[in-house]
């Protein structure tokens, strides 16, 4: 799947894209746009880039058809959840998504910084890997 991680400074994500078979090249999870949105998902390749597409187009309010996805938004620096409904939820960090999100979280509670905790989470989850993108808030 993927780890997230938010560590309050640092939004990272891995890069690992699987479904039946490992896909060969990496797809970056965690983005900064012009508009100021600051995303990461997780989710199906297909998911993920009709997302990354509603955030560059500034969230408009027409509903997307992205159903299967789990994502950290930051919207004027306050960060969100978005589950598959896009319903935005309040987040503190330190805060973690996917697959490897309770060792990224374990991780950041024993001092990592987010892009060191996606780091550890790869090391020991199946669903994580490939090189670590983060972004700085």
């Amino acid at each position: 799947m993927t780890t997230i991680a938010f560590d309050g400074r640092h939004l990272a994500a891995d890069s690992l894209v699987t479904s039946d078979i490992k896909y060969q090249k990496p797809f970056r999870k965690v983005r900064k746009f012009r508009n100021g949105i600051i995303a990461a998902g997780a989710g199906s390749l297909s998911q993920l880039v009709l997302f990354f597409e509603w955030c560059n187009l500034g969230m408009p309010d027409d509903e997307i058809p992205v159903h299967d996805l789990d994502a950290i938004i930051i919207i004027e620096g306050i960060p969100y959840q978005f589950n598959g409904a896009l319903v935005p939820l309040d987040i503190d960090p330190p805060f973690s998504l996917g697959s490897g999100a309770h060792i990224a979280l374990g991780a950041m509670a024993a001092g990592a910084s987010a892009r060191k905790a996606v780091s550890i989470a790869a090391r020991y989850d199946p669903g994580t890997g490939g090189s670590v993108n983060w972004v700085r808030l």
